[in-house]
């Protein structure tokens, strides 16, 4: 399965798999993160991707500094999303968060079997001795 966001065409249903076979729906929300503007990036009836900034826990933490977390944040204007799968707090990048549990199970079934690719980026000091690699 692949998914381009922005997605360049009507989501596609594929035997057993909840995406519905409507017009992908296009909307950017701004919400605030210490000052600074960040943004849901998609949102469409059964999934929402945001653009997680560093700093920011993907789930609340135990202590009361963490509490602030992107699942709180995104559960304040969409009270159906469900924590999909994590980013290190100090990781930026893309999170892609199910609406309702049927999607979520969905979804954590593609991550479990690495059906989903997650890339990761660093900028780094130097040159590296290979210009890509596996960790």
């Amino acid at each position: 399965m692949v998914a381009r966001i922005p997605p360049t065409g009507p989501a596609r249903s594929t035997g057993g798999n909840p995406l519905k076979e409507s017009p992908w729906e296009r909307r950017s929300t701004r919400w605030t993160s210490g000052g600074e503007d960040r943004f849901v990036l998609h949102v469409e009836p059964d999934l929402i991707v945001v653009d997680k900034p560093p700093g920011l826990p993907s789930v609340p933490g135990r202590v009361a500094e963490l509490k602030d977390s992107a699942i709180s944040r995104i559960q304040t204007l969409f009270s159906d999303a469900l924590v999909v799968h994590r980013l290190d707090m100090a990781t930026s990048g893309l999170l892609l968060f199910a609406r309702g549990p049927t999607m979520q199970r969905a979804l954590s079934k593609l991550f479990e079997q690495r059906l989903i690719e997650k890339q990761y980026e660093a900028i780094v000091s130097g040159v590296p001795s290979d210009p890509a690699g596996t960790i």
